[in-house]
């Protein structure tokens, strides 16, 4: 920046924060000092940077730096954070080219960076007005939907700033290159929108989701309460009946126990969100002749969304369970294991490995058996999202035969959970 001044090396700091706010309100970001380092100096270069229109040396280098700098800042997957960076670089390059080609022919230099500081900071409180929820998730094919939307603006800047080599010497030309930044500028807003309607709708059908299993397990405890005063009313005759049978005594007693009051188990722990998942996916295992055996000691609700505990457990539990379907009745067998204690919530799920599941890796995880692989397979990579979003993390092993899934999440400091 020739003539630098400290006010204008000011201004470039605040133009740095500015749009590394903007893009931690569309992605998390990392929760490490250097990702918050590396990020700002990033969006510090960039908003620096002087894009004139057909001259491509200053605008490629740049795309690449911020594309790359969001991809190893941001967390989660791969088509979130290439999205993220497209919708932000598009609308970064289409301000810096109007201020640097049409407003720095009536504002001098030094001043134009407040311009560009004014578009930024009506961008910046756009995107946290009306950004999605902290938090919020969208399946992959909605990131993909996404990045293609984002894909129409990014391609428009680029274009007019390389291809547009007669932009001194043609008004006409100079003025559609001005409408056609415009027009990318302002679809930031559309992709913001956009970002928002589909969070929301991912929102929703997790919610649909919960409410489909906590109906199910209330239907279910319904069920068991009826079964257990019907039990009740007919103990007295239960005993009559043993009492007068003898050797046949045992085998009555065997198909007492058979009953559903005896049977079922639906508070596997204190919290509701866990015990409708359980006892959803128990009575999956028990059709598809999967033995479980599980240990959760949680004493009350877990301090997370109820989507998310919902969608941890799901998810780890179909997984397994279509491991197991592969296998041989006598050889299906999941391990579950849950609890909190000293500041972590921790889920362990174990199952044999089925002969055609070795080997079978997509993006470090292990690619769905299922054959509409294009529609399933993400069950795990939401758990990673959704434990990475908690501030965990997930691992997977693959050893002796067995598959392990292990899940650790921190308790808030304040939970009563924290010992």
């Amino acid at each position: 920046m020739t003539g630098t001044t400290p006010q204008l090396l000011i201004i470039a700091a605040f133009n740095g924060l500015l749009l590394s706010g903007i893009v931690k309100s569309l992605i998390p970001i990392r929760k490490k000092w250097w990702a918050w380092a590396l990020l700002f100096s990033v969006c510090y270069f960039s908003v620096t940077m002087i894009i004139y229109i057909g001259d491509w040396i200053n605008l490629v280098p740049t795309v690449l730096v911020f594309t790359a700098g969001t991809l190893i800042c941001g967390e989660g997957i791969f088509l979130e954070k290439l999205a993220v960076s497209f919708m932000t670089a598009s609308t970064l390059f289409s301000v810096s080219a109007i201020c640097d080609n049409y407003v720095g022919l009536y504002i001098p230099f030094p001043y134009r960076s407040l311009v560009k500081t004014a578009f930024l900071l009506a961008l910046f409180l756009l995107a946290r007005r009306f950004a999605p929820s902290k938090g919020y998730r969208l399946s992959p094919s909605m990131w993909r939907l996404l990045l293609l939307l984002s894909a129409a603006p990014f391609a428009t800047v680029i274009s007019v700033v390389v291809i547009a080599s007669d932009f001194y010497i043609d008004d006409m030309h100079r003025e559609t290159c001005l409408a056609l930044l415009i027009i990318a500028l302002a679809s930031f807003l559309g992709l913001l929108w956009t970002t928002v309607v589909l969070g929301r709708q991912r929102e929703l059908e997790l919610e649909a989701l919960f409410g489909e299993m906590n109906d199910r397990y209330y239907r279910l405890m319904e069920q068991q309460s009826f079964e257990i005063r019907r039990l009740k009313h007919d103990m007295a005759n239960h005993l009559q009946a043993m009492a007068a049978m003898g050797e046949k005594r045992g085998q009555y007693i065997e198909e007492l126990l058979q009953k559903e009051a005896f049977r079922k188990v639906f508070t596997w722990s204190g919290d509701d969100t866990v015990n409708a998942v359980m006892t959803v996916k128990s009575s999956v295992m028990e059709r598809d002749s999967i033995k479980m055996k599980a240990s959760v000691e949680i004493d009350r609700e877990l301090p997370f969304k109820k989507t998310d505990v919902c969608a941890i457990f799901a998810n780890a539990l179909d997984n397994a369970i279509e491991a197991c379907r592969q296998l041989e009745p006598e050889d299906r067998k999941i391990i579950l294991e849950s609890g909190t204690g000293k500041g972590l919530f921790v889920l362990s799920v174990k199952n044999p490995v089925p002969p055609s599941g070795e080997g079978r890796k997509g993006a470090g995880l292990p690619a769905t058996a299922k054959e509409d692989g294009r529609n399933h397979g993400f069950g795990l990579r939401s758990i990673k999202e959704t434990a990475e979003r908690n501030g965990g993390s997930m691992e997977i092993k693959s050893r002796d035969g067995r598959f392990c899934l292990l899940v650790h999440m921190p308790l808030p400091r304040d939970d009563k959970n924290v010992v």
